[in-house]
């Protein structure tokens, strides 16, 4: 909106009224990446309502931000409108050369938001000419390579296809003159013998008229041309409503690069605390192996009378030669682990000590300041703070409490039988007391501090077998899966031409973004053998029958007779909210690999090809992948370097062999303070299966706009 105060804002305001500017100017744009067309942006949605095109045609999209402007617009507006961006995607001298990932982001994208009436075609200009009719274009974008040559080609090959009636040609990067940029030269010439406006920002957008009968709006854009005081008015206006969307993407990527620093900061905190505890367990081993050196060498009768059972304990000991090389090999390792915490601490300190965090430290006032950012920003950083401000000690005492709580429920047997033992193990039984010092009992002190350390492990197993669910076909125990490797059911999967993979999908009220969305970037797959599994989390809206409206005989709907039970709303409810929707579908999966998407993401068209060719050319059974994420301010960036740990890997970015379908969510995960789906990965990653990472962003993760999975529904049952 344009708010009309003074002389020259009055003028101003009748130069909008006169071309119909209004609050399209202001609206926020749906995409940002980075783009020298941004500047251009609000131009964009007000050339749009003005020309109001039948057809739209771009040549030259890259990551789809001018192209983005107009489907917005389209779609805003409630257009009658044909959109096509012509592209091959592999960038050239002036764009730049870059891979697949950009016309998967962006495939993705208008699939997830303008396939309704968007196209993307992939070819070189010259060759997709043929596709359009004479006079049928009534937008044309040209933004391809920027030579002379090369911008003139593209205008006289599609010229014919422009409306004779009401066509507008765009060129970009009208003001560049380096290199070879050659577009002002062209433009200089079509000037002169067309009606025209061109725009210095952004390095400079020619706005050319084709047409005999232009719409009432565009010829006023044209007349100001010719008016110095009127174009300046109209330049000044929009640069400065382009510099505003500049400045948003610009805030986007520090919040980025801040989001970035304190992820770093995070994982070397993490780091450090897995290394101190690394640290100490080699101590511990070490202290064991020096106690029963010590007391092999005391010798003394007394000592294993107090400690009956040590000659077992020294008897299981090698020869002395092979005990004092493992008392090195373990003292070497943990002097290596030493240093590989002190080298973590000076990363950790170099870190605070950078300029970028010094830069950012008013940003991060104001995520204080704002109360949803910082709600999460709180969330994330909280074991860091915890260390740092020295509640540390505090909350194991509170998790020490849940733990002593959890052990009564489960003497008067109602603890739920899915929680893991290991919760109970945390905090060591006291040692007994047998004598009053000596090396038999030192031994007895580490033997008691050993056998919890294995009690420990022992429960971790136990979670990992009580995991198992039952899958036809599948191991039903820990212990059945390394033999069945080497089956030939297990082999099937790796061997079969084409190999029925599942795609597992829950859902609770959202039919609008699972079709949209997911299922269209489902069907939207090169690999064609799919079974498509969708279970709804007792949905109450219209998702059964729009997925019947679907005709795909590959997808399978089930609904759930009633929802949960999960905890109430909160953390715990965010941690393992869909868990029995997911259970569900994987009990239904017949496919030989399976994968899973949220109701609300969307793959990149390739993803499942790309994995399944991983798969098979490695024998991975274990796949996973980085991912775009979208934050709350639109901006994507990726997630995910390798690292099989949590905050790395996401439910939607794994693939993997029909065996570990068997592993389910654990609804009780909420109480080792731990995502459910982490909780599952966890598990799985116990039996060591063969792991590949495919280093290529293939799922596109959007913000949470609407919290249908976390919200309860009436009369719905929960934990307690």
């Amino acid at each position: 909106m344009l708010t009309r105060t003074g002389t020259g804002a009055a003028d101003l305001a009748a130069l909008a009224d006169s071309l119909g500017i209004d609050e399209e100017i202001d609206w926020p744009p749906a995409h940002l990446a980075p783009s020298a067309w941004l500047e251009h942006v609000p131009f964009a949605f007000w050339l749009v309502k003005a020309l109001r095109p039948s057809c739209i045609v771009e040549l030259g999209t890259h990551w789809g931000v001018s192209y983005g402007a107009f489907c917005q617009a389209v779609e805003r507006l409630g257009l009658d409108t044909r959109a096509y961006a012509v592209d091959s995607w592999r960038g050239d001298a002036h764009a730049g050369h870059y891979g697949e990932e950009v016309f998967a982001a962006v495939s993705t994208l208008n699939a997830a938001r303008w396939s309704g009436f968007s196209t993307l075609i992939r070819a070189e200009f010259d060759a997709a000419r043929a596709q359009f009719a004479a006079g049928e274009i009534e937008l044309l974008h040209i933004d391809g390579l920027h030579t002379y040559e090369a911008v003139a080609n593209d205008f006289h090959t599609w010229r014919d296809a422009v409306s004779p009636r009401r066509g507008v040609v765009l060129f970009h990067d009208t003001n560049v003159r380096e290199r070879d940029f050659g577009v002002w030269r062209l433009w200089r010439e079509l000037a002169e013998a067309h009606p025209h406006f061109e725009f210095h920002h952004g390095h400079g957008l020619g706005v050319l008229g084709l047409g005999d009968d232009p719409p009432a709006p565009l010829a006023a854009l044209f007349e100001a041309q010719t008016q110095p005081e009127r174009a300046a008015r109209l330049r000044a206006l929009f640069a400065a409503r382009g510099a505003a969307v500049r400045q948003r993407q610009a805030l986007a990527e520090a919040e980025a690069r801040r989001r970035d620093g304190d992820a770093a900061i995070g994982s070397a905190r993490a780091e450090a605390e897995a290394a101190r505890a690394e640290a100490a367990a080699q101590r511990l081993r070490a202290a064991r192996l020096e106690a029963a050196l010590e007391l092999r060498g005391a010798g003394g009768g007394a000592s294993r009378a107090a400690a009956p059972g040590s000659d077992a304990v020294v008897a299981t000991l090698a020869e002395e030669d092979w005990r004092e090389a493992a008392l090195q090999a373990l003292r070497a390792e943990r002097d290596a682990l030493r240093e590989q915490l002190d080298q973590l601490r000076r990363q950790l300190d170099t870190v605070l000590a950078s300029a970028s965090w010094r830069m950012t430290a008013p940003m991060r006032a104001v995520v204080r300041r704002v109360p949803t950012l910082s709600r999460w920003a709180h969330r994330s950083a909280r074991l860091g703070y915890w260390t740092l401000t020295g509640q540390l000690p505090a909350r194991l005492r509170e998790w020490r409490a849940r733990t002593r709580e959890w052990r009564e429920a489960r003497a008067r047997g109602t603890a739920p039988p899915s929680l893991p033992a290991t919760a109970a193990l945390r905090v060591a039984p006291p040692a007994p007391a047998i004598g009053q010092g000596g090396p038999a009992d030192r031994l007895a002190t580490l033997e008691h501090r050993l056998a919890h350390v294995e009690a420990l492990i022992e429960a971790e197993r136990g979670r990992v077998d009580y995991a198992l669910g039952a899958v036809e076909g599948v191991p039903a125990r820990l212990a059945d899966y390394q033999a069945a490797r080497e089956t030939p059911e297990y082999l099937a999967a790796f061997e079969a031409e084409e190999p029925l993979v599942s795609v597992c999908i829950a859902t609770v009220n959202r039919a609008e973004l699972l079709i949209e969305r997911a299922i269209r970037s489902v069907q939207a797959q090169t690999y064609r053998n799919l079974q498509i599994v969708v279970v709804g989390d007792h949905t109450t809206d219209d998702t059964e029958e729009r997925l019947a409206e679907l005709g795909d005989p590959r997808i399978r709907f089930v609904n759930l007779p009633e929802r949960g039970p999960y905890p109430r709303p909160g953390i715990a409810r965010w941690q393992v909210a869909g868990s029995n929707a997911m259970n569900h579908a994987l009990s239904l999966c017949e496919g030989q690999f399976v994968t899973h998407l949220d109701d609300d993401d969307a793959m990149a068209a390739d993803r499942i090809a790309t994995l399944l060719a991983e798969a098979r050319e490695h024998r991975a059974d274990f796949l996973w992948h980085p991912f775009w994420s979208e934050g709350p301010d639109g901006r994507w960036r990726r997630i995910g370097d390798g690292r099989f740990q949590l905050g790395q890997i996401t439910t939607g970015s794994i693939f993997y062999h029909r065996y570990f379908a068997a592993f389910r969510w654990d609804v009780y995960a909420y109480r080792m303070d731990e995502p459910g789906d982490w909780n599952r990965l966890r598990k799985i990653k116990l039996l060591r299966p063969r792991l590949r990472f495919v280093d290529r962003p293939l799922l596109y993760h959007y913000a949470e706009r609407n919290q249908g999975p976390f919200v309860a529904q009436e009369g719905e049952r929960f934990l307690e």
